[in-house]
């Protein structure tokens, strides 16, 4: 054998090293993947049990912000707010993990369904005009007043 016939033998052989490294890497990707979404479901499902615990806790807030009650002080006008806010933080993190291709579009659209009602509580003026909304990114803002828009017809200016 010579010298030639050699290299190129060598050459085929690195060939197919690099196919089967790049198919072992796809593979590992794709499982890698699907951890991080499932991940991201176990997150959803935590996110709202403990969304439960705190609205069970302020059962009483919550009822009123439901109902489209005005609060009796300051105080539970805040507790309202922040618990208002709570619940779209959690959405803001579900919006970018659908973004990012880590969470379905199931679990986005669920979610989703609830902002369309959520927008339709006197809360939302409240909320977007409050420190609470100015901590979200600009984006999930508009999100949220397309939502707002859609069910009211009312455009933020």
């Amino acid at each position: 054998m010579n010298w030639e016939a050699i290299g190129a033998l060598g050459e085929v052989i690195g060939a197919l090293a690099v196919v089967a490294s790049l198919i072992y890497l796809a593979s590992q990707i794709r499982h890698n993947n699907k951890l991080a979404k499932n991940d991201s479901l176990q997150t959803v499902l935590q996110s709202e049990m403990n969304f439960a615990a705190i609205i069970i806790q302020n059962a009483g807030i919550w009822d009123r912000v439901i109902a489209g009650e005005s609060f009796s002080d300051r105080e539970e006008n805040r507790k309202a707010t922040i618990l208002y806010n709570l619940y779209l933080l959690d959405s803001a993190n579900r919006y970018f993990q659908f973004k990012s291709g880590y969470l379905d579009n199931e679990a986005w659209e669920g979610r989703k369904m609830t902002l369309h009602l959520l927008v339709k509580w006197p809360m939302f003026e409240t909320w977007r005009n409050s420190l609470g909304a100015s901590g979200h990114s600009k984006e999930f803002l508009r999100v949220m007043d397309t939502i707002h828009a859609e069910e009211t017809g009312k455009n933020r200016t």
